[in-house]
């Protein structure tokens, strides 16, 4: 602005320099001023030309300059364009400073975007939810683990209060006293359907900033936790009930009923059973692990399931015939071969079979059918029994669990367990349906 004042006052005085020549000439009568004024004024156009030739010279690269710095300024953080060098002199050197500081400008932006790439990527990757908010208590950023968490989008949370976010006021509670306290705080929050281990921590003054909130997830931990306890507690209990019935008969034979041989043998026979039923247990223990674990290695070939069902009906056939049941079996004659362990498919029908057998009454009839679907093939089991409670069906598959408990002697527990395992390691799904007084059906698909 200076420069381009000077310029306009130095092309001012040349202008009145010529204005006054021409006035001059105008009044002069003696050729020697005539001359003289001619000069004067022929000098006074040329010093307005070149002044005015030099003034737009000099402010041209200045404009541009001003141009872009505030194309900058306004468009920032997008990337700063460098300008042409017009001139080697004070002009061009200014020109290649405003160059270098739109490259270095350049090089911290990018710098910058690489640092906050490498920091959401960072945040996307941990398990753990975390939430940021600004002096404000407004949120700036939440990763996709607390999205998951509280179940938001990023762009409905940014701008939000905390408790907009979590809807927990423990939580908010915990926040605004990490902020007074200005220290870390930390606490367990039951919310909704998580339990969660908060961590509040105020961030740096010097930063524009207010908290970080670290949210880890310990809801699958609590309930790893509770079904180990109820594994110990159901295994503790399936094992002590026939090792007290050993107990009770050894010590009986020691006081003297062993001397009465009629005695003796049926506490034998009592006791072999016991052991049996503790050797079944923990058979069916190992091969649930194995399973679980991976252990079990699987060998898969093509079956034809209406094989293995037809084979499993004949192997029951005696306990039937005992309890003057009927077992239907409705084939899909046109059923596609499965990829499948044979041995293991067998394990799961038989487990089915017997359950129905087990629970339909004397008279009753048990189903065994196939059907193909576009992507599957499906294995039925249906019987006539008493049907299973809606509350005890969500259970059925878990271990030890015994829907009907007057029957709580009769089994392990375990084969049902055992079934979905089996299943899901074929890629399957196995499920219950029933009615009470009108039976149960159980049933799997393995992928086609």
């Amino acid at each position: 602005m200076r420069a381009r004042g000077l310029f306009g006052k130095i092309t001012l005085s040349a202008g009145l320099l010529a204005a006054a020549s021409i006035i001059l000439l105008a009044i002069s009568r003696a050729d020697g001023i005539f001359i003289i004024a001619l000069i004067l004024a022929a000098v006074a156009s040329l010093t307005a030309l070149t002044t005015g030739f030099i003034a737009w010279r000099i402010t041209k690269p200045i404009n541009r300059i001003t141009t872009a710095l505030n194309t900058i300024a306004l468009d920032y953080p997008a990337p700063a364009v460098p300008i042409d060098v017009s001139t080697d002199g004070a002009i061009g050197r200014l020109e290649q400073a405003f160059n270098n500081m739109a490259q270095q400008l350049n090089r911290t932006e990018t710098r910058a975007e690489a640092e906050r790439t490498r920091m959401e990527a960072a945040l996307a990757r941990l398990a753990d939810g975390i939430i940021m908010t600004n002096p404000n208590g407004k949120v700036v950023l939440a990763n996709p683990a607390a999205m998951r968490l509280f179940g938001f989008q990023n762009e409905d949370v940014r701008g939000r209060s905390i408790i907009e976010v979590v809807r927990d006021h423990e939580i908010r509670a915990l926040y605004h006293k990490c902020l007074s306290s200005g220290n870390q705080e930390n606490r367990r929050v039951d919310s909704s359907s998580h339990f969660l281990h908060v961590i509040a921590a105020p961030l740096p003054a010097d930063k524009p900033y207010g908290a970080i909130l670290l949210f880890q997830d310990l809801t699958q931990l609590f309930a790893l936790q509770t079904v180990r306890q109820e594994f110990v507690a159901n295994v503790s209990h399936e094992l002590r009930t026939p090792l007290a019935g050993i107990k009770a008969m050894v010590e009986t034979l020691q006081e003297g009923a062993l001397r009465d041989k009629k005695i003796a043998t049926d506490f034998l026979s009592r006791i072999n059973s016991e052991i049996d039923e503790i050797t079944q247990i923990v058979s069916e223990l190992m091969e649930l692990s194995r399973i679980e674990t991976g252990e079990l290695k699987l060998k898969l070939r093509p079956h034809n399931l209406n094989l293995l069902l037809q084979a499993s009906a004949g192997r029951f056939a005696p306990q039937t015939e005992r309890k003057q049941q009927t077992i239907e079996l409705k084939l899909d004659h046109e059923l596609p071969a499965v990829n499948a362990d044979a041995e293991r498919i067998g394990e799961v029908i038989d487990n089915l079979l017997h359950n129905a057998i087990k629970f339909t009454p004397e008279g009753g009839t048990i189903t065994l059918a196939s059907m193909a679907t576009p992507n599957a093939v499906n294995i039925s089991v249906s019987d006539t029994g008493a049907g299973i409670a809606t509350a005890d069906l969500a259970h059925v598959f878990e271990r030890f669990y015994k829907a009907d408990k007057s029957r709580a002697k009769e089994g392990t527990g375990l084969g049902l367990a055992i079934a979905k395992h089996i299943v899901q390691a074929h890629g399957g799904k196995i499920q219950a349906k029933s009615t009470i007084g009108k039976g149960s059906t159980f049933s799997f698909d393995l992928p086609r």
